[in-house]
This record gives structure tokens, C-alpha cells and sequence, in this order.
């Protein structure tokens, strides 16, 4: 198998006449003039020719199909699905004990992920919540109670 260099391919096309390189003239119908409207049509074919041992070696060689693997059985990627579910698992824990202690009334966007899809992790929000609105009105009603005693 022989490759030409471009410009020798060009000067060959060029030299070369067929039929499709010719130029045609047609009429416009639409148009009141009778001059001619040439168009050139100008295609131009590529060839290319592969020997019979080329052939039968591309033929004979198949690759077999591979499927990708993780590196080390994926226990990296295990480790560290593990590793995310803890650090979620301590955020959450986290913002629900202050949501429970009173000191912190917001949350993280991760927390209220997990407080909207989960029934147990809501109802455990809600009843600490509702513990430590108890707690504050309590604590009130001490201190109001004392003041009373206080001056009676």
C-alpha cells in the first residue's frame, strides 16, 4: 500500500477528466434572461486498497471484550461510601442534639434531607423539639413562681 503525498494526489485529480468534474450548464426557468447559469459540480473519490493478508489479519483479530474493574475491588470506593455515611450520620446526631439542647435552632441542609424522607428521624426531631419547649416553659413558670413567692 502506497501514499501519496496531497499535492500529488491534487495534480493527478487534475489531470484527470471525468464526467463528474465536468462542468454543466443548465437554464433558470424563473428567470426572464436567457443566459445559461453554470454550476460546477465537483466530486471528488478517494479509493483506498487493503491487501488480502491485510484483510484476513484484520478479520482474524478480535478483540475480546472487556469489562472495566474497580482498582483493588473497590475497597476504596467502599471505604470512603462508608467514610460519607458516618460524617452524614455525626451531622445529623450533631444537629439534633442542639435542636434537643435549645443552643442551636438551625440545621444543615443534609440534617433536613434526611428529617424529610425518614419518619423515625422526623418523629425523633419533633419529639426533642417539643422536650425542649417543654423544658423552656417549665423553666418559666419556675422563675415566675419564685417571683410570686418572693414578694407574698
Amino acid at each position: 500500500m502506497q501514499i501519496q503525498s496531497y499535492t500529488a494526489a491534487q495534480q493527478m485529480s487534475a489531470n484527470t477528466v471525468s464526467p463528474a468534474n465536468s462542468t454543466q450548464q443548465n437554464t433558470s426557468v424563473n428567470k426572464p434572461s436567457n443566459e445559461p447559469v453554470s454550476h460546477l459540480n465537483t466530486t471528488q473519490r478517494d479509493s483506498v486498497t487493503i491487501s488480502a493478508q491485510a484483510m484476513a489479519l484484520s478479520q482474524s483479530q478480535s478483540e475480546p471484550e472487556t469489562q472495566p474493574s474497580l482498582p483493588n475491588n473497590g475497597e476504596k470506593v467502599e471505604n470512603y461510601v462508608h467514610y460519607k455515611k458516618a460524617q452524614t450520620q455525626y451531622q445529623f446526631y450533631s444537629d439534633l442534639a442542639g435542636v434537643a439542647n435549645g443552643s442551636d435552632d438551625s440545621i444543615s441542609a443534609t440534617s433536613a434531607y434526611i428529617i424529610k424522607n425518614n419518619d423515625d428521624a422526623r418523629a425523633a426531631t419533633v419529639n426533642a423539639a417539643n422536650m425542649n419547649n417543654q423544658q423552656n416553659m417549665l423553666n418559666a413558670y419556675v422563675e415566675t413562681t419564685k417571683s410570686i413567692n418572693e414578694t407574698v
